[in-house]
């Protein structure tokens, strides 16, 4: 048969439209769902036009892909925003603009029909009990009927009565039997709705009249087929399917080729006279709606995003924008927090992939623009690389660019350099447990402790602030390396040396080389590489961390954890963290907060974060903190977090993860946060008054960039390499500088051995290399920002 050839009930002018089901949503209840969106469909369809016919098609191949189609031909104009809105939630449909042929009318074709149409039921009226029992469930009989009852010799109740189901046992029917199902829909004439009227009240008289017309609702005309194109009956496994749609139903097949092809595709008239009522019509059309766990059924199943939540209160103008959300009239509105909320702290969770990063660079690049200063602390280095590309400094401001995986262009860093020596070897000794023993089980110990505190007080002692952990190895280096610097300090610290000789020198066990092996292994793993000996070992400091925050710099930290290892990284991380900790007291003055923005925030517990997040907001310190999931925070950090973090940002959420996060954000109404959509976000954030009640954020960072790129197509690109040149020449004019070895310790114990015998004192000393080098950087420092100042606004 031509499938083009489509006879119609319509003249052909009307328009046509064909609607292809795409996917099905997964939903807790999808009985009642189901029943819901045949609702909603027979509504719209009662209100459709006179001559208007939809359609409705579920075809499958055996034991293959299930096709779901809705044909309206002469339909509203809103028919498709009708169609979404019977399935919102539940249903995709996608418009087939192509205008697809149908299907060819099968091989064997029935008819599905009320009972009462092929087999008719009399009650007898001597047995009120045969009444009672051998009706229809849809109508409740009267139990007192007798002989003189006026309704005696009526028809039985056999009007189908809906049963409960989500269709999706008839879609696994019609795969296994390769069969259709087509239900032919239009709106009923007032003549049809009055007649049915009649018919159901004469032939269901024992019912109360609310029960006959809640069941009669608004009629639409229906004729429901079924066929299959194998064999030469229905299967019976299909037929009773069927019966679980609506009970007292029957099949009538339809013999001739020629009443195949009329009543499949449509003929003029067909229609017409088959008026039922809503209750029928509400049994037999089904779109299949699947559950939570649902196998393979020919049809893609996905399970259902979060709905956006709109915002409850109005954000500031300016600010930060973090994005955009939608408001009450579901109007998308732009997301602002003020600059000073951003010192009560963000955290930000989600899950790999989710937007983490992309939230942050759209955080960090806001901050910047505002005036703020930044320090990001990135452990693999591909936020660095898309920052640089993205941050635009306001006039005056510096960028700095530390790589430390680069090899030729080392930022030499020295934590003791200039700050309070115990404070230092205190916070270091902390950064080793966090590393090598977070458990507390003895890998470090009290034994480790005093043990280093007694190498570095020497090595403060010999080089002063150029003492670095770098050369611990080399004052353990043997007995005899012990005893020389025990001498070099004496008569500085004549009680460090006594101690120094007593446990170390003069320890003749075997537990001596153990001990030296034990403290010794843990400062090997961590600066013998000469990546590592570059950056920790020269005893300087090139970046002055309080003088980035006074000039409100922007400081771009690459761990690069891939290529010096993640303990070396979370080292330094947590080193450059310390640093920030010590000088934010320093911060007694300040016009706008510092933002410290870091990544995986789990691997730098310590280093002082709970301490800045506790005390930061008095000193202008903002803190964004990300990572991936709650299980992977110290309770010291978590704890920390919890408290003093008042704006939270969670992307999508693990399932273990989701009920505590959403308890942290305290008022979220919009399901469950893993299945958040990429780039959305359940958020709450801090304001002069407390914090805002929760809602989506749709992060919008992308589209942004994108934007910004196709007007200055290679402006990003050449941004980063020009940011990363003048830093290195900056870096290059403070000279070579040389990590210190076991010569140069050795140096320095001579000569602090001959100070101790001397008893010379012509004259002042001459400048060391530190103090000339720290001379060099301040020039610098000073030539750059007189020419920042002098510079065109």
């Amino acid at each position: 048969m031509n499938t083009h050839e489509v006879a119609r009930s319509i003249p052909e002018t009307l328009r046509r439209r064909t609607f292809i089901l795409e996917e099905l949503t997964r939903q807790t209840a999808p009985e009642r769902v189901a029943d819901l969106a045949t609702a909603r469909l027979l509504a719209v369809v009662a209100e459709q036009p006179p001559q208007a016919v939809v359609t409705l098609t579920l075809s499958a191949e055996r034991d293959g892909e299930v096709v779901v189609r809705v044909d309206a031909v002469g339909a509203g104009s809103t028919f498709d925003e009708d169609l979404r809105w019977c399935s919102e939630g539940v249903h995709s449909w996608k418009e087939d603009v192509a205008a697809t042929p149908s299907c060819p009318a099968p091989a064997v074709l029935c008819e599905v029909v009320a009972e009462a149409a092929v087999r008719p039921r009399f009650m007898p009226s001597a047995s009120p009990e045969l009444g009672r029992t051998g009706g229809s469930p849809l109508l409740v009989l009267d139990g007192t009927v007798g002989s003189s009852d006026p309704t005696a010799g009526r028809s039985l109740s056999t009007w189908p009565n809906q049963l409960t189901t989500s269709g999706i046992p008839l879609v696994r029917v019609l795969r296994s039997t390769g069969g259709s199902v087509r239900v032919h829909l239009a709106s009923a004439s007032e003549v049809e709705r009055l007649m049915l009227e009649d018919m159901l009240l004469r032939t269901e008289g024992r019912a109360s009249m609310e029960s006959t017309m809640r069941y009669l609702g608004v009629p639409v005309r229906m004729r429901v087929l079924v066929g299959v194109d194998d064999g030469s009956s229905i299967p019976a496994r299909l037929a009773a399917t069927l019966g679980w749609l609506a009970s007292d139903i029957a099949l009538r097949t339809v013999d001739t080729p020629q009443e195949r092809h009329r009543l499949w595709h449509g003929s003029e008239g067909f229609l017409e006279g088959h008026a039922v009522p809503r209750g029928m019509a509400q049994g037999l059309v089904r779109v299949p709606v699947a559950g939570e766990v649902t196998e393979v059924i020919g049809l893609r199943c996905s399970t259902s995003t979060v709905p956006d939540v709109p915002l409850a209160e109005a954000f500031p103008e300016d600010g930060i924008r973090l994005g955009t959300g939608l408001d009450s009239a579901g109007r998308e509105v732009e997301v602002a927090m003020g600059v000073i909320q951003t010192t009560q702290h963000m955290h930000i969770i989600g899950a790999s992939g989710s937007g983490k990063t992309t939230f942050t660079a759209a955080v960090i690049g806001e901050c910047v623009r505002q005036g703020m200063g930044v320090t990001v602390i990135d452990p693999h280095g591909p936020q660095v690389d898309r920052l640089l590309r993205e941050l635009v400094l306001p006039q005056g401001r510096r960028l700095h660019v530390v790589r430390v995986g680069d090899l030729d262009h080392p930022v030499p860093m020295n934590p003791f350099s200039g700050r309070a020596h115990d404070l230092v070897t205190a916070e270091i000794i902390e950064m080793f447990y966090e590393i090598y023993d977070p458990h507390r089980k003895g890998i470090i110990g009290p034994r480790f402790e005093r043990c280093f505190r007694q190498v570095m007080d020497a090595l403060h002692l010999l080089l002063g602030d150029r003492a670095t952990i770098s050369l611990v190895p080399e004052v353990l280096l043997d007995r005899e390396r012990v005893r020389l610097v025990a001498g070099a300090v004496s008569a500085k610290d004549p009680i460090l040396a006594r101690a120094l000789r007593s446990e170390l020198v003069e320890n003749t066990s075997d537990e001596f080389s153990d001990l030296l092996a034990w403290v010794t292994s843990k400062f090997d793993r961590l600066v013998r590489s000469r990546l590592m000996r570059n950056v920790m070992g020269s005893g300087m400091e090139m970046i002055d961390i309080s003088e980035v925050m006074r000039r409100g710099d922007v400081l771009l930290i690459d761990l690069a954890a891939p290529r010096v290892g993640a303990e070396q990284a979370r080292f330094i991380g947590m080193t450059w963290l310390m640093e920030h900790t010590m000088a934010m007291g320093e911060r007694r003055d300040w016009e706008l907060p510092h933002l410290v923005a870091v990544d995986e925030v789990q691997l730098f517990s310590a280093g002082g974060l709970p301490e800045m997040l506790a005390e930061g907001r008095k000193f202008g310190m903002s803190l964004l903190l990300a990572h991936q999931h709650m299980g992977q925070l110290s309770p010291t950090l978590a704890e920390a977090l919890e408290a003093n973090a008042s704006s939270v940002v969670a992307l999508r959420a693990s399932l273990q993860d989701a009920p505590r996060v959403a308890e942290r954000i305290g008022t979220w109404a919009g399901g469950s946060l893993s299945r958040l959509p990429n780039m959305r976000a359940a958020t709450t954030l801090a304001t002069p008054a407390g914090q805002t009640q929760a809602f989506t954020l749709r992060v919008d960072h992308n589209e942004r960039v994108m934007a910004a790129e196709q007007s200055d197509p290679g402006a990003g690109e050449a941004r980063a390499q020009q940011a990363e040149a003048d830093f290195r020449r900056r870096l290059a004019a403070l000279g070579t500088v040389h990590p210190l070895t076991g010569d140069d310790l050795e140096a320095m114990i001579r000569k602090n051995r001959q100070r101790s015998t001397s008893t010379s004192s012509s004259g002042s000393p001459g400048k060391s290399f530190l103090e000339e080098w720290l001379e060099k950087r301040a020039r610098m420092q000073e030539e750059t920002g007189k020419t920042s100042s002098d510079e065109p606004a």
